[in-house]
């Protein structure tokens, strides 16, 4: 008896010395492909891409266009809390507004009903956020799949519903103005804002998907069962990697709120959760800067669709312009064809094809 038990935890030793080594390799493979100070080339390209972006308000740009990119960025930093989940660690669900929508409403009503300043509400805000990820984790991360996609739906329609209901505390529809707020920012702070938490998110969340605990998150999605009998503590790693996308999609809810300037049940909405998801497949799913893409892609397409000058301009237009004036037609007809010929997003395709054409080119080489 005592034999078998010995033999038991030299296996249970030997699969953790086995996974620790392929973490290491996978840390080694990671180091030497990473470029100066220890950034990717994508790194590099975001880094000048958001120095660029900085330099814009000093330049005179129109506050129409600032309001614009503040919402990518904004919703660039939500794309890339979902893609933490459902991108690295592979955890699919429907209720992300949940999060967005309480950080958004707990700045408000601090500032508005408790007289707070904005900072504090946001800080407060994505604390009840992270405490509220441990809740909707222990709880619902027992089930799987689309199970845990129902459990968090259902939660995000339940806190939906409230803030509809509590008229006294959030004014219902009507939705609590920010701009009352005594020291509510503006456009520019704003745009400053979600630049800061677009660029934080990256490469804060870089940092942690190369991370051993990043490495843990990624084996999770690839084979939660092998991961599990290696010695890992599935859920405790699903919560922790929930806690972190709830922080930030709290604090890009709070910017959210700032740049519209009110805040109502619409960011607990459906469309809100659905929204990082389409992002994040658009762009392709466990790339942060596919999830930056497909934001971008996204909301210009939103933008440019449903403003009413394009609809004015296109009228006109033979068959094409009845087409456009229904842009949330046009919207869907997209999506589904990024869907049926990239699917596996924008990034992902890039990265299958460069990979058979260095492949061929290889090939041809040696022969």
């Amino acid at each position: 008896m005592n034999v078998k038990v010995i033999e038991t935890d030299k296996s249970e030793e030997t699969l953790s010395e086995a996974a620790q080594k392929r973490m290491a390799l996978g840390q080694e493979i990671l180091r030497k492909s990473s470029g100066p100070l220890g950034i990717s080339r994508s790194g590099w390209v975001v880094a000048i891409l958001a120095l660029a972006l900085l330099v814009l308000p000093l330049l005179g740009i129109a506050e129409l266009n600032q309001r614009l990119i503040a919402m990518v960025l904004i919703f660039a930093a939500y794309a890339m809390s979902y893609d933490l989940l459902f991108g690295y660690t592979g955890i699919f669900s429907f209720g992300h507004a949940l999060f967005f929508g309480v950080g958004a409403y707990t700045t408000a009503l601090c500032a508005l009903k408790l007289g707070w300043p904005i900072w504090s509400g946001a800080i407060l805000g994505a604390l009840i956020c992270a405490v509220l990820g441990v809740f909707v984790g222990f709880v619902s991360l027992r089930v799987q799949g689309v199970f845990f996609a129902m459990v968090t739906l259902a939660l995000a329609t339940t806190a939906h519903n409230l803030s509809s209901k509590l008229v006294d505390i959030t004014k219902g529809d009507e939705g609590l103005s920010l701009i009352k707020a005594s020291d509510a920012p503006n456009a520019t702070t704003v745009y400053l804002l979600a630049l800061a938490l677009a660029v934080i998110s990256y490469f804060g969340l870089g940092r942690l998907i190369n991370s051993p605990l990043g490495r843990v998150l990624i084996s999770i999605r690839e084979n939660e069962r092998r991961a599990e009998m290696i010695g890992f503590n599935i859920l405790s790693y699903k919560v922790v990697a929930l806690v972190f996308s709830s922080i930030i999609a709290s604090l890009a809810g709070t910017l959210y709120g700032l740049r519209n300037g009110i805040v109502n049940p619409g960011v607990l909405s459906g469309d809100v959760s659905l929204l990082p998801l389409l992002m994040v497949i658009l762009g392709g799913a466990g790339t942060l800067y596919g999830a930056l893409i497909g934001a971008t892609l996204i909301e210009v397409l939103n933008f440019s669709l449903s403003s009413r000058e394009f609809v004015e301009n296109v009228k006109g237009w033979f068959i094409v312009g009845p087409i456009l004036e229904h842009w949330l037609l046009l919207l869907g007809l997209i999506y589904a064809l990024i869907v049926l010929f990239l699917p596996f997003g924008i990034v992902g395709t890039w990265r299958l094809y460069r990979t058979r054409i260095l492949g061929l080119v290889k090939g041809n080489r040696n022969t």
